[in-house]
């Protein structure tokens, strides 16, 4: 019986995966993420080939219900658009095959599907025995299991439990960050829509500006008026010359439109047109490159941003957890076959995931560093292997970095 704390799309990936085995598990959040008033677009592309391992043939059938643009069947010939957003100049084109933008609530909603979860249950204690693992919440219940999988985000309460102050995510002070949600009406809505890739569409300003134009969501295809789409800005914290980070959301709105000037279309425009009342958050760059903690024999372990907490400038995240889903449930059904101990099981499942996981949030870190600064990004991972598997590229074309993936990712794509 597998405990699984936390119930994003990591968490409930876990539970399809299980379910589909038929190996018992329950699934426990302190909180319902469909409640947050947030949202945001993910690429979902080389993880794809690892559905089949994770979800029933309905559920893959119904795969596209989570894109942002319903509508919309990805091809082989899908890429993103490396730009200067100064100029608007293409510096790069990256072929993904089948890549496909997915919205967090719409992959959770689909993920759901067939699986209770238990809210309101915030783990604050995790008791070994000699069977197993007993977990203990907040609201005085308890639950037996033979191990506990925490798949519980970035900020994880597992890892800090597992590692103490060695599971604090490293944070990047010398820069700002908006993640944003923008609406528009019909006419500047279908102007941004024609004018950008639509599908990734990356820029980096000469001034260490990036900014990323993405939709979030796109119901209509013929309707922009109700189409949201979702930007993601950093800069360095001095550009602006005023401080953004600590003030009110009105001035960190008037921070950004100060930076349209900067931009080539349709940039210039999307900053300009948001409007009055546009919520702009002030987030963190985060970064948690894995080391190894104690499984306590297989009893505890962790996926996903808790395993790794990857920065979001090359898009690995929820790719790399769905991975991470997806070795963690073959290894369980090992176990459940008689073919491996829980232990055996656990610590072959965490040498793949932190093996993995250190190369690519620290190639993410890396960009992170070298984006901000031009003649360092102009030779950085992005420029090299895009979103693309990066030790993938390596190993089909030592040397070469051409940032095309060596076979189409086709399964539920389709």
């Amino acid at each position: 019986h597998v405990i699984i704390i936390g119930s994003g799309c990591a968490g409930l990936f876990v539970a399809q995966g299980l379910k589909k085995r038929g190996i018992s598990y329950s699934i426990h959040d302190k909180t319902n993420p469909a409640h947050r008033p947030r949202d945001w677009s993910m690429t979902m592309f080389w993880s794809f080939r690892y559905y089949p391992q994770l979800l029933p043939d309905d559920l893959l059938a119904r795969a596209h219900e989570a894109q942002v643009r319903p509508w919309y069947r990805a091809t082989e010939t899908e890429e993103m658009v490396l730009r200067n957003t100064e100029t608007g100049e293409v510096l790069k084109k990256v072929n993904s095959p089948y890549a496909v933008r997915v919205h967090r609530a719409g992959l959770r909603k689909l993920l759901l599907d067939g699986i209770d979860v238990q809210y309101n249950h915030e783990l604050v204690g995790i008791e070994y025995t000699s069977s197993g693992v007993i977990a203990h919440f907040s609201d005085g219940t308890s639950e037996e299991g033979s191990n506990i999988i925490g798949a519980d985000g970035g900020q994880s309460f597992v890892r800090r439990m597992l590692l103490g102050p060695r599971a604090e995510p490293e944070t990047f002070p010398q820069y700002e960050m908006a993640n944003l949600s923008v609406r528009y009406t019909h006419e500047q809505g279908k102007y941004i829509a024609e004018t950008m890739t639509p599908h990734v569409d990356y820029g980096v300003h000469p001034k260490g500006i990036f900014f990323i134009m993405l939709y979030r969501n796109a119901i209509d295809k013929d309707d922009y008026s109700i189409w949201t789409f979702h930007f993601v800005i950093t800069f360095p914290k001095e550009l602006p010359g005023k401080p953004f980070r600590g003030q009110s959301n009105a001035n960190r709105l008037s921070v950004l439109r100060s930076l349209a000037d900067n931009f080539a279309e349709p940039r210039r425009s999307a900053l300009k047109w948001m409007p009055e009342d546009q919520e702009v958050p002030n987030d963190s760059i985060r970064v948690w490159v894995p080391t190894e903690w104690d499984n306590h024999e297989g009893r505890i372990t962790l996926a996903g941003d808790a395993a790794h907490a990857i920065s979001f400038h090359r898009g690995q995240g929820m790719n790399n957890a769905t991975v991470d889903c997806a070795h963690f449930v073959t290894a369980m059904d090992k176990v459940n076959a008689g073919e491996e101990t829980m232990a055996n099981a656990v610590s072959e499942y965490e040498k793949e995931v932190i093996s993995r996981g250190t190369y690519e949030s620290s190639l993410s870190r890396q960009l992170t560093l070298t984006i901000h600064e031009w003649d360092r990004f102009l030779d950085s991972p992005i420029m090299k292997y895009g979103g693309n598997l990066a030790r993938e590229i390596e190993n089909f074309n030592p040397g070469k970095g051409e940032g095309h993936a060596p076979a189409a990712v086709e399964v539920a794509a389709r």
